[in-house]
């Protein structure tokens, strides 16, 4: 297994975009099309946002996890956010989740983030497990339940 930046390795572009069309575009309310999401993933930094890390397997992309600068327009003050963490079903329950989170939060603390924020609809438990705080309950504009959750960068 291989975990790197996007950016360092942009002949995965195609693959993430198309991931995360599928799992967070097509199931929710979104019009972004799907050469909109390549074109975002194309645009991905180590520096700067949006940031995205992925997991490969014999030059397969597995998993894929970005950081945004703001990923809820309610919360502008929160800046950055894990968004779109995505694995391929076949690869789940082998912590490749887990190690994309970890990596996305260390390279965070080492450009100077003292935390990290994420919204979920329906992981709650997993990041709660993980130490991640639960900050806010909310509802989003279809009216389903929205968990925000921080962490810190560092310990």
């Amino acid at each position: 297994m291989k975990f790197e930046m996007l950016c360092n390795n942009k002949v995965y572009v195609e693959d993430v975009a198309l991931e995360v069309f599928n799992e967070f575009v097509l199931k929710t309310a979104s019009t972004k099309s799907y050469k909109e999401c390549v074109d975002f993933f194309s645009h991905t930094y180590e520096k700067n946002f949006p940031m995205t890390f992925i997991a490969t397997k014999n030059e397969k992309l597995v998993g894929s996890v970005s950081l945004f600068e703001n990923d809820w327009a309610e919360k502008k003050e929160a800046t950055p956010w894990i968004a779109s963490l995505v694995v391929e079903p076949e690869y789940r329950n082998q912590k490749i989740a887990e190690k994309l989170l970890t990596m996305a939060i260390a390279h965070l603390e080492k450009i100077g983030y003292e935390a990290v924020f994420l919204k979920t609809e329906n992981a709650p438990n997993y990041y709660i497990k993980r130490g991640y705080q639960l900050i806010e309950v909310t509802q989003n504009s279809d009216g389903q339940t929205v968990y925000i959750f921080s962490k810190k960068c560092h310990g």
